[in-house]
C-alpha cells in the first residue's frame, strides 16, 4: 500500500506547484494592469519637449528642440546640426544654443 500513498503525495505537491505559478502569474498581472491605470489616469500627458526636424539636400540635418511653457507655448531650447558624409553616417554634430 505504500506505493499509491506516494504517488498521491506527488500529485498533490505538483498541484501545489501549479497553484503557486497560477498565483504569481496572477499577481504579477494584477500589479502590471494597475500600473497601467495608474499611468493612463494620471495627469501627466504633456511633454516637456517639441522637436523640429528638417533635412537638406547639402547633407545637413538640423534638428530644433523647444520647451513646452504651460503646455501651449513653446520656447527654442537647443538646435543641432548633423552634418553626413557619402554614405550617410554622421561625420559631424554642432550644438547651438
Amino acid at each position: 500500500m505504500p506505493l499509491p500513498y506516494l504517488c498521491n503525495i506527488k500529485s498533490n505537491e505538483m498541484y501545489n506547484l501549479k497553484n503557486k505559478i497560477i498565483m504569481k502569474a496572477l499577481v504579477v498581472s494584477v500589479v502590471f494592469a494597475l500600473t497601467s491605470v495608474v499611468n493612463a489616469v494620471s495627469g501627466n500627458n504633456v511633454k516637456d519637449f517639441a522637436y523640429n526636424s528638417e533635412k537638406q539636400e547639402s547633407g545637413v540635418e538640423t534638428q530644433t528642440v523647444y520647451k513646452v511653457k504651460e503646455g501651449k507655448y513653446l520656447e527654442r531650447h537647443l538646435q543641432y546640426n548633423y552634418t553626413h558624409d557619402e554614405k550617410g553616417r554622421v561625420s559631424a554634430k554642432e550644438i547651438l544654443k
